[in-house]
């Protein structure tokens, strides 16, 4: 399967809290005590933590990574006939919105 990542304290956080499927977080050597909360959060998973030096992060994203990064699975696209049958399986009232460029 393929990977994305995601960079930044918050994007990350939240990512992890949503229950996305992370392969590994890498976290600067220098900075891993600002992301204290963050690596208490992926303590209680399966998922690595690297402390890596800045030039990984330097190298691989622009501004904003904080010292922090996140090897995410791809999420799955869905289909438009898949898309119209969720609403039919649950109890709660369907909205769609639809954005053309």
């Amino acid at each position: 399967m393929q990977q994305d990542w995601i960079f930044g304290a918050n994007p990350v956080s939240e990512a992890i809290k949503a229950g996305r499927q992370i392969k590994t977080i890498y976290i600067h050597k220098q900075k891993n005590r600002h992301l204290k909360e963050i690596v208490e959060i992926v303590g209680h998973r399966s998922i690595q933590i690297r402390f890596v030096e800045r030039d990984f992060f330097d190298t691989r994203f622009q501004k904003g990574h904080q010292g922090i990064a996140a090897n995410v699975t791809r999420k799955k696209l869905v289909k438009m006939e898949d898309l119209l049958d969720i609403p039919g399986c649950g109890d709660d009232m369907p909205f769609f919105l639809f954005l053309i460029a």
